[in-house]
């Protein structure tokens, strides 16, 4: 999914995302986004970092 997609529905009205404060924060600042549910903020989200060691695909 695009990184932005979800972003742009919910500017475009079509419903409520949970994304960071740091992705959302220029869209709250210029109107086009609000928060909700700040009570449930949660300060402290783990993050988890997969990747492969080596690449899988051939270079041709």
């Amino acid at each position: 999914m695009t990184e932005g997609l979800l972003r742009q529905c919910a500017i475009s009205g079509l419903g409520v995302i949970l994304k960071s404060d740091h992705d959302i924060k220029d869209n709250v600042k210029e109107g086009r986004l609000e928060t909700a549910l700040d009570e449930f903020k949660q300060e402290n989200v783990n993050l988890y970092i997969i990747y492969a060691s080596v690449s899988i695909y051939r270079k041709e």
